[in-house]
């Protein structure tokens, strides 16, 4: 029952403004329909003097379980973060944040931007791929 109770807490329209950590900057400029296959968001991220504008879609979802938020514009050559339940026992579960990227121009901008990115992301492990448990 764990996993249903905590992947509920994805699924109003406001569960990112609420989830999202505090320290970030994020303005909503559009939403469609929820986390649900091929919802829609819209989001201006700022960091300093700097705006950049992603719009994300949702797949890959599975009620009770799991979703997935890809980009069909930002600034990520690739970026992947699947939302996920996980069972412990019939009163305890993980969520499950997996964050998998690639930066544009990967070599360089490993080198003059992977560590910020790496903080951004609540990653502790090396790029290109994360993983977080929240």
């Amino acid at each position: 029952m764990c996993g249903p109770l905590a992947f509920a807490r994805h699924k109003p329209p406001a569960a990112f403004d609420r989830l999202n950590p505090p320290r970030e900057r994020v303005e909503i400029l559009k939403r469609t329909r929820g986390i649900e296959d091929d919802a829609t968001m819209q989001m201006r991220i700022h960091n300093g003097p700097f705006a950049i504008e992603w719009l994300l879609v949702h797949r890959n979802y599975q009620e009770g379980v799991q979703f997935e938020d890809v980009p069909l514009r930002g600034p990520f050559s690739s970026w992947e973060h699947t939302h996920r339940t996980e069972r412990i026992d019939e009163q305890q579960c993980d969520l499950v944040d997996r964050i998998v990227y690639r930066l544009p121009l990967h070599r360089i901008s490993k080198i003059l931007a992977g560590r910020l990115v790496q903080e951004k992301a609540g990653a502790d492990v090396p790029l290109p791929a994360s993983d977080y448990r929240g």
